[in-house]
């Protein structure tokens, strides 16, 4: 990675191959693949690998300067930490940003995460092929997953949360309720928590807003984590709009694993007063299946959070249906496999 832009001449950016992401993007007229477009995750590199027949087969043309943003995701989280890795160009650059799309039309969210944010769709331009540019500009991402959060990826983020409270009269940690984002309406095959629903009667009781990011548009997913101060959930894609919100916001992660380590990055460069609240709870043993929280488990959170954990009969009954529940469902998942 050059922590100096790089000038390409005559570039290729691949996307919309089907070789998955290990093709996609930016090499030069020799068919060297340009560094600074690499795509970490942890110690792999993901991209890079086109083969040279591709390079250097017929493509379409693009004349003129423009500057690389990156990959375009499919997926919520991934836009959030990867697709937006290179977010200032949004903000200092003047050219066009060109975007190379996942396995053909994979970026409707991408767009409609643009959208929701205001930013100038007129200086994004989405490659559905390999494509030829007369002249690319290629900075290295400020945000790498498992390895690296520069200063400017928050700065870049947060300025853009600014422009969208702006637009909507929205002022920032000003909403005194505890917050909680759950998990309880997502699919229960995969890393789903029985028993969430039962936190979230304690939750409720002791104050908090319950929200649940399926059921809401981007807008106010967004709007939620900007205007709390105070929120807690189950680490995940759903908590990545943080990213836009300015500290200092009390953030409890929830987690039964240990915790993506891109989170713990992202705060380094945040500062929020942030912690990881581990929680007991009883597994299959199998990779990305659901998960049961005990009773120790919700009892932990309640703790973290300072709130009382009284085990009333419903929620003893409450607590028992979600373990046959999750009995069951693992169950079919055995028998499926």
């Amino acid at each position: 990675m050059n922590s100096a832009p790089v000038r390409v001449q005559n570039a290729v950016v691949v996307g919309g191959v089907t070789h998955g992401i290990d093709a996609h993007g930016v090499y030069d007229a020799d068919g060297r693949f340009v560094e600074n477009s690499a795509i970490y995750q942890g110690d792999r590199c993901r991209s890079g690998a086109a083969p040279s027949s591709l390079l250097h087969s017929d493509m379409p043309r693009l004349n003129g300067s423009y500057v690389y943003g990156g990959y375009a995701a499919g997926h919520f989280g991934h836009i959030l930490v990867e697709s937006f890795a290179r977010m200032h160009l949004f903000l200092n650059q003047p050219a066009p940003i060109v975007f190379a799309e996942m396995n053909y039309r994979k970026s409707a969210l991408f767009r409609q995460i643009i959208t929701t944010l205001g930013l100038p769709q007129d200086r994004v331009i989405i490659l559905d092929r390999p494509t030829r540019i007369e002249e690319l500009q290629v900075f290295a991402p400020d945000l790498s997953i498992r390895n690296y959060a520069l200063p400017r990826y928050a700065q870049a983020l947060e300025a853009v949360g600014n422009t969208f409270c702006a637009a909507r009269g929205i002022t920032q940690n000003s909403d005194p309720r505890p917050l909680y984002i759950s998990r309880s309406r997502t699919n229960q095959k995969g890393r789903y928590y029985f028993g969430e629903a039962t936190l979230e009667r304690l939750l409720e009781a002791a104050g908090y807003r319950i929200a649940y990011p399926e059921t809401l548009p981007l807008d106010a997913q967004f709007r939620l984590l900007l205007e709390h101060r105070n929120i807690a959930g189950f680490y995940g894609s759903a908590l990545h709009p943080l990213v836009f919100s300015r500290a200092p916001k009390t953030i409890s992660y929830l987690a039964c694993e240990p915790i993506n380590a891109t989170f713990s990055l992202i705060e380094s460069v945040k500062h929020n007063d942030w912690s990881v609240v581990h929680v007991d709870a009883r597994a299959s043993g199998k990779a990305n299946q659901p998960k049961l929280l005990s009773r120790e488990g919700i009892a932990q959170i309640c703790d973290a959070l300072k709130l009382p954990c009284h085990w009333s009969a419903e929620i003893r009954q409450h607590h028992d249906a979600a373990s046959r529940a999750f009995e069951e469902t693992l169950s079919s998942l055995d028998m499926a496999s």
